[in-house]
Parts: C-alpha cells; sequence; structure tokens
C-alpha cells in the first residue's frame, strides 16, 4: 500500500469529508469517532507497550485453549498510577485499552521470529497516517521501516476474525478494533502499478474514481489489458509463489474464507516517479519488470519472502503460464 499524507491532498479536501466514521474538516484534520486520530495512534501506542512489557514476567508455555479466551483490560488514567503496574500519566483523557489472548498472540509472534523489543522499538516510533481510506472509512497507520500496517475494522470485520480464534470474546460496548498487518509494498520507492487480483473477470476492471488516484489499484481486467502476455518468472521463483499460494488458500478453505485477492505491486527500475501509465498503447514502456525490493521483513510466508524479477511474457516463451492469481 502506497499513499501520501493528508497535506498532500489538501487541494481535494476543500471542504468537509465523512466516511464512516472518519470526518475530516476544511483544514484536513481527521478524527475517528470524535477521537483526532494523532490522538488516537499514541494511545495505541501506550496500550500496545504496556500489553507486551507485561508478558515478560509470564513463563514461555504451550498455548492452551483458555489463553484464547483471555481479555486484559487496562485502564489508564490522565495522570497515571503506581499500582499494580505503574502506568506515566499521559496528555489524554483517561481510556481503556482491552488486549485479547496476548500470551496466544506472543506465540504467533515468537513462531515469525518478532522479538518483543523489536516489535515495541518499531510500534513505539512515531506512525505514519495514511490517505487512502477505502470506502468504508478505515483508518491506516503505517509504522517505521514500513514494517506493519495497522488499521482500524469493522464490527462485523472483528467478529470474523474473533471467530478464528477459539471462544473468543468481545464486550458490545462501542470499541475501536485495530488490527496489526504485515506490509509488504514499502513506500520508500514508487509503485508504478499495483493490482488486486481475485482470479476473475466480473466487474473486475478500476472505476474512474479509482484510476483518477495518484496510486490506483487496478483490478483482473486491467491486469489483462496492461499485460496481455503475463509476467514471466524464472522456475525456481514460480514454484515458491505457486506453492505459497497453494498453502494460503488452503488454509483460507479451512475457514470457509472466500474473499481474498492476491495482491502484486510492480515498480519500473527506468521509470520517471510520476510517470502515469497510458493504457491506451499495447505493453509497456520496459520490457523488464521487478517488483519492490523489499527488506527482509521479520515475518514471512512459506515462500521465505523471495526477492521476484518479472518479464514480460514472450509469445515465443512458454516457461510459465501468464497469470498467477
Amino acid at each position: 500500500m502506497n499513499a501520501e499524507s493528508l497535506d498532500d491532498e489538501a487541494g481535494e479536501i476543500g471542504k468537509k469529508h465523512q466516511i464512516g466514521h472518519l470526518r475530516v474538516d476544511t483544514q484536513g484534520n481527521t478524527t475517528y469517532k470524535g477521537l483526532p486520530t494523532n490522538q488516537l495512534a499514541e494511545a495505541l501506542q501506550l496500550g500496545i507497550q504496556y500489553s507486551v512489557d507485561g508478558l515478560e514476567g509470564k513463563p514461555v508455555r504451550d498455548v492452551c485453549y483458555q489463553d484464547f479466551l483471555t481479555v486484559d483490560i487496562t485502564d489508564f488514567p490522565k495522570y497515571g498510577r503506581t499500582t499494580p503496574k505503574l502506568i506515566p500519566p499521559h496528555r489524554f483523557n483517561d481510556f481503556t485499552i482491552c488486549s485479547y489472548a496476548p500470551v496466544a498472540f506472543r506465540h504467533f509472534r515468537e513462531k515469525f521470529d518478532i522479538r518483543p523489543e523489536d516489535y515495541l522499538s518499531i510500534i513505539c516510533k512515531p506512525f505514519h497516517e495514511l490517505k487512502n481510506f477505502g470506502a468504508s472509512g478505515s483508518l491506516y497507520y503505517l509504522t517505521a521501516c514500513d514494517e506493519f500496517i495497522i488499521k482500524t475494522i469493522q464490527n462485523d470485520e472483528a467478529a470474523f476474525l474473533k471467530s478464528l480464534l477459539p471462544g473468543y470474546y468481545m464486550d458490545e460496548n462501542k470499541n475501536i478494533h485495530i488490527t496489526v498487518m504485515n506490509n509488504l509494498i514499502p513506500c520508500r520507492i514508487p509503485i508504478h502499478e499495483k493490482y488486486d487480483l481475485k482470479g476473475l473477470t466480473h466487474k473486475r476492471r478500476a472505476n474512474n474514481e479509482e484510476k483518477r488516484k495518484k496510486s490506483s489499484t487496478w483490478k483482473d481486467l486491467d491486469f489483462m489489458e496492461h499485460h496481455p502476455n503475463g509476467l514471466t518468472l524464472d522456475s525456481k521463483t514460480y514454484s515458491a509463489l505457486a506453492k505459497t499460494v497453494q498453502r494460503d488458500c488452503q488454509v483460507l478453505q479451512s475457514f470457509h474464507i472466500m474473499n481474498y485477492s492476491f495482491l502484486i505491486g510492480v515498480h519500473y527500475p527506468n521509470r520517471a516517479p510520476d510517470s502515469p501509465r497510458n493504457i491506451s498503447v499495447a505493453g509497456v514502456a520496459s520490457n523488464h519488470i521487478s517488483t519492490a525490493r523489499l527488506s527482509r521483513t521479520m515475518y514471512t510466508t512459506p515462500m521465505d519472502n523471495n526477492q521476484i524479477e518479472f518479464e514480460e511474457h514472450k509469445p515465443e516463451d512458454d516457461r510459465v503460464a501468464k497469470y498467477a492469481y
């Protein structure tokens, strides 16, 4: 995901915007459920740090069923407190953080080689607030070094994610639901094309509004138009990618999940950052395409975070199928 700051869109704001729980005033100030988004980010950082630090005294062990039911609720009074564990004063009103299944998620982080000190070092640095809210009005934060994306989610999304953990429970008060995800497309290099592929063609073309965006997300029919001969991968990379997709699909199928897609980011090394795609011209400007060069993330799919390079698929070259969804 690639997005500019709200200030970059000042010319487009011009008037008060409202998307779901998000509000953007005429000066570009953003609130979510009435809270300034910068305050929400800082409060979230305090909560995550408190929760992760609180696990230091708990022994590492196998995860039990009860661990998925645990909800740690912590009040953060404005003037702080000293017992049972120190909470420093902060500049916000009193707030409460609910940490769901902390021991279970510690286990997951360990499985992906995410050390607590590394996680907190990244989470506690200033967030970059992304401007692409999406149709749902979700709020996105990007952490330092592009390692994690933090996203607000709707009640139905939270309910579904909770259902994936045995007996996962949440109070039915008005809460802001947060999920932290791995970010695979860095902001430090230009992404010239971005595709959200589902492997079908019905209504799978970016609309005019999406095409006008500086960082458009194209769909299946757009991909077939832009790359009619597909993309060629070397056999080793193709095999690793195919195995990753197969394993991911098996997991998603086991949870009866059908609504998922394959995100592709394309970087042209020899193209100027602001060069637009001319979709009226067949083919592309260069016959060599490489994905964004990613630093190794702290967690990977079975593909082990391969650095993938693509080439335009020639008719005489039959090494690889045209499209990999």
